[in-house]
C-alpha cells in the first residue's frame, strides 16, 4: 500500500530534481494509460467514487507487474520510463477510505508500506474522484449484480445522495432501462436478424422492422450519454496532470 506524505516545497524539489521533466508526450500516454487501464474500474464506488493522485516520483515503474497492466513498450523499469518518464498514480475505490493507496508501480511484499512525498498545493491540483463510468468496457460495468453497486443505485434512486452531473447520469439510466425493455421485447425472429452477421442480412429487413429500428436507436442514445459520463471524467485525468506539468515546470524554473 502506498500513503502520501506532506512535506514543504523545498524538500520537495530536492527529492525530484535528481530526475528529468516528462516530455509532452510521456503526459499525453500516461492519461491515456490511466483512462484504459483498468477494467476493475467498474467497482470504483458509484455513491462516493474512487480517489486518484497523479504525481512526479522518481521511483516510479522500479517494480512492475510483468504481464499486467500491459504498457506501450514492454512490462519493465526501461519501458516504463520510455512510455512514462517518472510520472505514476495511487488510488483507493472508495473516495471516503483516503489512507491505503494502491499502486500499480511498486512491491508491497517487499518494500512494505510506500510513502510518495508531495506538497499540499500539489495535492490540491492532482487529486480528483473518478466515478465507475470511466471504465472503458462501455456501460455494463454501471449495472452490474455487485451488492454495493446494487445498493448505491437503489439509494440513489431513493434521493438519499446526488451526483456530479446527476441529470446526465439519471438520462443515462433511463436510457439503458428503455434500452433493455426494448431488447427483451424483440420476437425469438427479430433477436436472431439483429444479431445475424451483416453480411448474411436480407437487405431492407432491419430497416423495415420497428421493434429493431427502436432498439438500436436506443442502444445508440444509451451509449451516447455513457461516453459523455465518461469523457467527463477523461477530463479529471487531463486536468490533474497539467497541473502536475504546471507546477513541477515552475517548480526546476523557479
Amino acid at each position: 500500500m502506498a500513503r502520501y506524505h506532506i512535506v514543504s516545497k523545498e524538500v520537495y524539489l530536492d527529492t525530484v530534481r535528481q530526475v528529468p521533466l516528462p516530455t509532452p508526450l510521456q503526459y499525453e500516454r500516461f492519461a491515456a494509460h490511466i483512462t484504459n487501464v483498468h477494467s476493475w474500474y467498474k467497482h470504483l464506488s458509484l455513491r462516493f467514487g474512487g480517489h486518484f493522485i497523479v504525481f512526479f516520483d522518481p521511483n516510479a515503474g522500479n517494480v512492475y507487474p510483468s504481464q499486467h497492466p500491459k504498457l506501450p513498450f514492454g512490462n519493465d523499469t526501461e519501458n516504463y520510463h520510455k512510455a512514462f518518464g517518472h510520472l505514476s498514480y495511487m488510488y483507493v475505490s472508495n473516495a471516503r477510505l483516503k489512507r491505503h493507496y494502491s499502486r500499480d508501480d511498486e512491491d508491497t511484499f517487499r518494500e512494505g508500506e510506500v510513502n510518495v512525498k508531495i506538497t499540499e498545493e500539489l495535492l490540491a491540483h492532482t487529486s480528483f474522484v473518478l466515478y465507475p463510468y470511466i471504465n472503458h468496457n462501455g456501460f455494463d460495468s454501471i449495472f452490474n449484480a455487485y451488492i454495493d453497486r446494487q445498493h448505491d443505485i437503489q439509494a440513489l434512486r431513493k434521493g438519499e445522495y446526488t451526483l456530479p452531473h446527476q441529470d446526465l447520469f439519471l438520462e443515462f439510466m433511463q436510457n439503458y432501462e428503455l434500452t433493455e425493455t426494448a431488447y427483451n421485447n424483440l420476437s425469438e425472429q427479430e433477436t436472431q436478424l439483429l444479431w445475424q452477421p451483416q453480411e448474411n442480412q436480407t437487405e431492407g429487413v432491419i430497416e423495415t422492422n420497428p421493434a429493431i429500428q427502436n432498439y438500436e436507436l436506443l442502444e445508440s442514445q444509451t451509449e451516447e450519454t455513457y461516453q459523455q459520463l465518461r469523457q467527463i471524467e477523461c477530463e479529471k485525468i487531463i486536468l490533474a496532470l497539467r497541473n502536475l506539468r504546471k507546477y513541477l515546470e515552475e517548480l526546476y524554473n523557479h
